[in-house]
């Protein structure tokens, strides 16, 4: 299976952010990297084996508190419930019970729109799809200027 760059506009985005606000000295969030193993090599492509990861795509501590989050994409007018594996749904909602700051970020390719999506969120669905329409209506919209997700604002209301 390839897969080209999925999921690299929001993290690029999220990264240029986080930098920002880890030097402002508000938090300090860091990307983890994704373990792997190289299986082959031809020529100039790699044959690579992803290993499952314990974190999330983000985790750091903001005002004292521990923060982990996932970011995931869509370029449909729905976000699909399958794009979040077992893990990631049970890790970020140990952190919720837990006291810490857990959640999703969820990108909308079509509208480019960025919403926060909580476990609380989450275990409320019966169903496999989350339209667009129901992030606009009810989700936590993240604002956007161009340049900056303004991820603090989100921050805030955990």
């Amino acid at each position: 299976m390839v897969l080209k760059n999925k999921g690299m506009f929001l993290e690029t985005i999220l990264n240029h952010n986080i930098e920002r606000l880890n030097i402002e000295g508000s938090c300090q969030i860091f990307k983890m990297p994704i373990n792997s193993k190289i299986i082959s090599k031809e020529s100039d492509k790699f044959l690579v084996k992803l290993n499952k990861n314990y974190f999330c795509d983000y985790i750091g501590i903001y005002r004292g508190r521990y923060i982990e989050f996932e970011a995931k994409e869509t370029e449909l007018s729905y976000f699909s419930l399958s794009n979040i594996k077992k893990h990631q749904l049970a890790k970020i909602k140990m952190i919720s019970e837990l006291g810490g700051i857990g959640f999703f970020i969820v990108y909308f390719h079509l509208t480019n729109d960025y919403f926060c999506l909580t476990i609380n969120e989450l275990q409320n669905f019966n169903v496999n799809k989350i339209p667009y329409d129901w992030f606009s209506n009810n989700g936590t919209k993240i604002e956007f200027d161009g340049l900056n997700v303004y991820l603090e604002l989100i921050l805030d209301l955990f």
